[in-house]
């Protein structure tokens, strides 16, 4: 910083590969905003100085801060989801372990299982399903399945012991359990030890979304969105806890406040993007 022809010059140098040029314009405008402070009262005291100018005041105060926004209250999480499959039907989905599905057979697939449960089983507003999955493209079929059947579904990891599994089963008196064929003797036997002190309770039948006999009976369902069912005050799922200091506890999350986390995680990841 110099002095010359009245007045002061600044000329800053800095390392190109650590800073942007925009980064150092915004420097040197903070820069400028503090001198003109000081120059039209020079005993103002450093406290009471600011660093951002008007426009930039308005925009991190104000602007940035207005994030009232209408949202889909009225919605269910599986309507969402048909609205995006008619608008972008042929793209890609899920992509797992070289295998990929495009939202409009993503649909087609949770259609057809969601015509099944309701046919099979009488699935409807509030109720359960349990699943018990590996990761697969089969897990996200099975979730969207059951909502579009008007259900809601009950994770449950396949690496949980089968007390766990066994109280889970008992606690929310699912009629069915969606697996994988791996998985699907162990479950058989967890349901009927859980049925041996209940006479009077149904054992929870045990499905197998990977095997052969289910896909064939599948093929058989229609493949158009079910009529809906549900309202947004209805069920999305139920999550257990941990169960560290007693018996697990289930967690009741509605299709409005699903909609709600997944618009929160959307600005979450929009705002970590933008930071970085």
């Amino acid at each position: 910083a110099y002095e010359g022809r009245g007045e002061l010059i600044f000329k800053l140098k800095y390392a190109g590969e650590l800073f942007s040029e925009d980064s150092i314009s915004k420097l040197l405008l903070i820069t400028k905003t503090l001198l003109e402070q000081i120059a039209s009262n020079y005993e103002k005291e450093v406290k009471s100085l600011s660093y951002l100018d008007r426009e930039q005041y308005k925009q991190i105060v104000y602007d940035w801060n207005r994030t009232e926004r209408e949202y889909p209250h009225e919605k269910t999480v599986h309507q969402l989801f048909e609205e995006q499959v008619e608008k972008t039907a042929d793209s890609v989905a899920i992509v797992y372990e070289g295998r990929q599905l495009t939202y409009g057979e993503l649909n087609e697939r949770s259609n057809r299982l969601a015509n099944y449960l309701r046919d099979r089983y009488d699935i409807g507003p509030d109720s359960l399903v349990g699943l018990c999955l590996d990761r697969s493209e089969n897990m996200l079929i099975s979730i969207l399945g059951v909502l579009k059947a008007g259900g809601a579904y009950v994770p449950m990891d396949p690496g949980y012991p089968d007390e766990r599994i066994e109280y889970i089963l008992g606690d929310t008196n699912a009629k069915v359990v969606i697996t994988n064929e791996v998985h699907k003797q162990r479950l058989e036997g967890i349901s009927k030890c859980n049925n041996e002190g209940d006479l009077g309770r149904e054992e929870t039948e045990v499905v197998a979304i990977d095997c052969k006999t289910l896909e064939e009976q599948l093929s058989l369902q229609l493949a158009t969105n079910p009529v809906m069912i549900t309202r947004s005050s209805n069920l999305a799922y139920i999550i257990y806890t941990s169960g560290t200091t007693g018996k697990p506890k289930g967690v009741m999350i509605g299709h409005r406040g699903c909609i709600i986390r997944i618009l929160y995680m959307i600005v979450k990841n929009k705002m970590s993007d933008k930071d970085s």
